[in-house]
């Protein structure tokens, strides 16, 4: 329950190898003009070969 609450008030949540090694992902949520949840999106990528965490991957890119 607490990944839930921490996607909810980040706003999107990210997935580094939980379900497949090698496999992360990040997800957000699509919301209508009310602020309503009307449908998610997420994009999952191969995990970057160096060591670290998918945040260490990004700052990397930047």
């Amino acid at each position: 329950m607490t990944e839930l609450r921490r996607g909810r008030a980040q706003g999107y949540a990210i997935i580094d190898q939980e379900l497949e090694l090698g496999l992360c992902s990040i997800a957000v949520p699509l919301m209508n003009a009310r602020g309503q949840v009307v449908a998610a999106i997420n994009r999952g990528a191969c995990r970057p070969r160096r060591g670290g965490r998918i945040g260490g991957a990004l700052s990397s890119v930047a």
